[in-house]
């Protein structure tokens, strides 16, 4: 899969998490960008990513997440 495709379901995830259809986020979309983005959302975000892609994220890798790049880079690794 590439880039775009899977930022774009990172993307998708995210509007339908926060309920924004107008969200776009990038690679350095953090939660200081997102209104609505607490640690309640982020929960929900992390766990959305990890149904979408079929992945499961370990604790110290939540942990080291600061924006969405973060993110991205890992959901790769996994695929």
């Amino acid at each position: 899969m590439d880039r775009t495709a899977v930022l774009q379901r990172i993307n998708q995830v995210c509007q339908n998490v926060f309920r924004d259809d107008s969200l776009l986020v990038n690679e350095s979309t953090n939660a200081n960008d997102v209104d609505g983005w607490d640690s309640m959302t982020n929960l929900l975000l992390i766990d959305a990513i990890e149904t979408e892609f079929n992945i499961t994220f370990s604790l110290d890798e939540i942990l080291e997440f600061n924006n969405i790049g973060d993110m991205y880079r890992c959901i790769v690794i996994k695929l």
